[in-house]
């Protein structure tokens, strides 16, 4: 599937609607892999996303967590975007998100159809994100922060000096807002796995909490929410003791040719990574755990991006720790 990020030729249709500005964002569509970047692109911009991939869940959110604005695909499996419209014109809601219909059809009709139903936006697929931001959240498009680096400013030109700084302290504020949302931890910290990944394209990005010197727990893991708690037997992680035994950051650049990999060599012999970065993670000046990035290689600039960057989402991470296990002792 190809999803197209840059501007767009493809026309979306906009029809007025006064809203307030939206921070909840409901997707729904049965494409997940176009739902799971829609979500990366709105966390990155500030929103806190939810997907669903049939209507009949999407009532469900709609009703107890109150989304602000909804994407939604036409169709959907057994029904299609007018039932949610249905649904939510008839349902007493303590207030009336903002919809923006996705669909590969480009019929006058249905676009007319989806206006009077009380669409506020028809999205022509392949759209841009930058497209879909527009017709989402009006106020927030004059400013538009794309993954990729991307800036526009209203037609204000930055210099790339400045882009840079305004991606990186965007960046270290969706962190911090991230690692200060208490309302569930561990979706948080799945979520700032998330977020990682993203930023240094790492085929996998964990938080492991360690137990003693044999056993630790994945804590959070950016290809998979379910893994929480998921215990692991440290003998198969040689990185990982090796940061145990140093309490410093470790990089690997070749992992297949490392003196320190050997041991588990066979079992990397198929993986899709050649570069580990392990990073200590303390809680009030004792070890608590590691952050582990499997990449694919790097050269040298990009590892001392990646090693920077790295010790920075550690310390946010043990911030959200200490955080959530301050609350919970109080509460106890």
């Amino acid at each position: 599937m190809r999803i197209n990020r840059d501007k767009s030729t493809n026309k979306s249709a906009s029809f007025p609607l006064k809203v307030e500005t939206p921070r909840r964002l409901l997707i729904a569509d049965d494409d997940t892999t176009l739902a799971r970047a829609l979500s990366d692109f709105f966390t990155s911009q500030g929103f806190e996303c939810r997907i669903t991939y049939t209507v009949a869940t999407a009532k469900e959110i709609i009703e107890f967590w109150h989304p602000d604005a909804i994407l939604v695909d036409l169709l959907l499996p057994h029904t299609n975007a007018l039932s949610l419209f249905k649904y939510i014109n008839t349902k007493p809601l303590l207030r009336k998100p903002r919809v923006v219909v996705m669909s590969k059809q480009s019929l006058t009709q249905g676009v007319e159809t989806m206006k009077k139903a009380g669409a506020s936006g028809y999205l022509l697929k392949p759209f841009s994100f930058d497209d879909a931001l527009r017709l989402i959240d009006p106020a927030k498009a004059s400013v538009i922060v794309n993954p990729t680096g991307e800036y526009t400013a209203g037609k204000v030109q930055l210099d790339p000096t400045t882009k840079v700084m305004l991606k990186e302290l965007h960046l270290v504020n969706l962190f911090l807002k991230q690692a200060l949302d208490h309302r569930k931890p561990s979706e948080n910290l799945f979520n700032l796995m998330r977020m990682v990944s993203m930023k240094v394209k790492a085929v996998r990005c964990s938080f492991i909490r360690i137990l003693n010197h044999d056993t630790g727990v994945v804590m959070a893991s950016n290809d998979d929410e379910s893994v929480h708690g998921l215990p692991i037997q440290l003998d198969k992680y040689p990185e990982i003791r090796e940061v145990m035994r140093t309490m410093k950051v470790l990089i690997i650049p070749h992992v297949k040719s490392s003196e320190l990999m050997a041991p588990v060599r066979e079992m990397m012999a198929h993986t899709k990574f050649e570069t580990i970065a392990v990073f200590p993670i303390f809680m009030k000046g004792k070890f608590f755990g590691v952050t582990s990035l499997r990449m694919e290689q790097r050269d040298p600039i990009q590892m001392f991006y990646i090693d920077h960057f790295g010790q920075m989402a550690a310390q946010i991470i043990s911030l959200t720790m200490t955080d959530t296990i301050d609350k919970s002792s109080r509460a106890g």
